[in-house]
Parts: structure tokens; C-alpha cells; sequence
């Protein structure tokens, strides 16, 4: 079954090699995709929400929550002072 199938692969190859317009499409619709998706497709992560239950409530931890609001938008940081409000906070996203 193998040996059949390797050479139904090799005759396509063949005959895709013999015809330049089967080439073209071979070759042309891959590379215009990859330039259209590279300036379409971004990455960069923006306005996310997101909660944070800080059982610590020391300081430190104030200073460690403060400086993640100030990266993204202090109106997207909710510290959230009880575990069951997170609960809720998350069950409505």
C-alpha cells in the first residue's frame, strides 16, 4: 500500500514540474499569503483585562500590582480584595 501511494506522489510531482502554470500556482498563493498575514497578523497584546487577588496584602505586593496596572492601563487592573469576588469577577468575562 505504501509503495503505491509513494508513486502516485512521485507521478504528481513529475507532472507538476512539467507544466509552469501548475508551478505558478504551486508556488504563488503560499508566498502572497505569508505577505498579506505578515502585515495583517500582530501580536502585541493590548487592553486585556484582568484581576488579581492578592492574599499577601503587604507593601510589596501593592508595589508589584501597581507597576502590572501601569504596563497596561490602569483602567483594565482590577486587585480584587476577596476570593469569592474574583470568583464573580471572572465568572462575568
Amino acid at each position: 500500500m505504501g509503495r503505491r501511494i509513494w508513486q502516485m506522489v512521485k507521478k504528481e510531482f513529475i507532472q507538476v514540474w512539467r507544466d509552469r502554470r501548475l508551478r505558478i500556482f504551486l508556488f504563488l498563493p503560499p508566498i502572497v499569503q505569508l505577505v498579506i498575514y505578515g502585515y495583517a497578523i500582530n501580536f502585541d497584546i493590548k487592553q486585556v483585562p484582568f484581576a488579581v487577588y492578592d492574599e499577601d496584602r503587604t507593601q510589596a505586593s501593592e508595589v508589584l500590582i501597581s507597576s502590572w496596572g501601569g504596563s497596561c492601563g490602569e483602567e483594565r487592573l482590577l486587585p480584587v480584595p476577596f476570593y469569592s469576588l474574583l470568583v464573580c469577577v471572572m465568572s462575568n468575562e
